[in-house]
């Protein structure tokens, strides 16, 4: 006797789903008998037969998931956060850098109670002598948010830059963004000493663009850029004539053909009696 079929035997022998092998058996001239109210069968040697004749697209097999390569590891770098000052620190910022993300590498460097200028050439010194890839530069009346450094690190390793500023803003009103488009200096023939330094008034807001200089609240560097403005100049930070010691940093930068750049998306405070910020800067004069 020739062997009896169910409809569920048509999803194992056409590849087909319940659905399709439901469908078939309703169709014209396909070999499926009712032998009952809901039982229907077929002889395998007539549907054979109707195989040879007629073609049934099969269910697609799944196709097999590919497995997705893990995202390459982020790079490590050895980052000194350095924090120079006269004494004591705002709570606030104290605040921010506790909760900030600190990666793999990092450390602390807080040297006080000597002047700014001469702290951070010892901390250009230190970065270079133990090998750190990188200095986080804050001052102790900034704030901040805890992805600053991861932040700032990721405009580098995108950017290849050496030098990458946030934003802050003066604390006296009306205030202005504590980053320049020219930093000048020059001593003329009859001794003058000629300086001046122009803050951005108006700034790209939502991309990283180049400038001239930035205060040092919070710069990331490359301890490359240091280690050449101190094997040019001995100590890059000394102040010159009638500019401070961030400016004549940025200066010297300037002089090698250097570049700077900034990201205003980074905001930060700076403390003073009260928290001064871009909507301050924002507001009418």
């Amino acid at each position: 006797m020739a062997d009896i079929l169910r409809p569920k035997d048509l999803m194992r022998i056409l590849g087909v789903c319940r659905a399709k092998a439901y469908q078939l058996i309703q169709e014209p001239g396909f070999p499926a008998h009712k032998v009952g109210p809901k039982e229907v069968i077929i002889y395998r040697n007539e549907l054979d037969e109707w195989r040879r004749n007629n073609i049934v697209n099969p269910r697609p097999k799944k196709a097999p998931e590919i497995e997705k390569p893990a995202p390459p590891p982020k790079p490590v770098y050895k980052t000194l956060i350095a924090i120079p000052c006269f004494d004591m620190v705002h709570t606030d910022f104290m605040k921010s850098l506790v909760e900030m993300d600190k990666p793999e590498g990092t450390t602390f460097a807080v040297i006080k109670n000597t002047l700014i200028y001469n702290a951070r050439n010892l901390i250009v010194d230190n970065a270079i002598q133990m090998g750190f890839d990188r200095v986080l530069w804050l001052d102790s009346d900034i704030v901040f948010t805890r992805d600053l450094l991861e932040r700032l690190a990721g405009d580098m390793d995108r950017t290849k830059a050496e030098f990458i500023s946030g934003i802050y803003f003066q604390r006296v009103l009306p205030t202005k963004p504590v980053i320049y488009s020219s930093v000048r200096w020059k001593v003329h023939n009859n001794g003058v000493v000629e300086t001046g330094a122009d803050n951005y008034l108006e700034y790209p807001k939502n991309r990283i663009f180049e400038i001239a200089g930035a205060g040092f609240g919070c710069v990331l560097t490359d301890v490359s850029l240091l280690k050449r403005m101190k094997d040019k100049y001995g100590a890059p930070f000394t102040p010159l004539m009638g500019i401070s010691e961030d400016l004549a940093f940025c200066w010297r930068v300037n002089q090698t053909g250097g570049k700077m750049y900034c990201d205003p998306t980074i905001k930060l405070g700076h403390i003073g009696s009260i928290e001064v910020n871009e909507s301050a800067y924002r507001r009418p004069k």
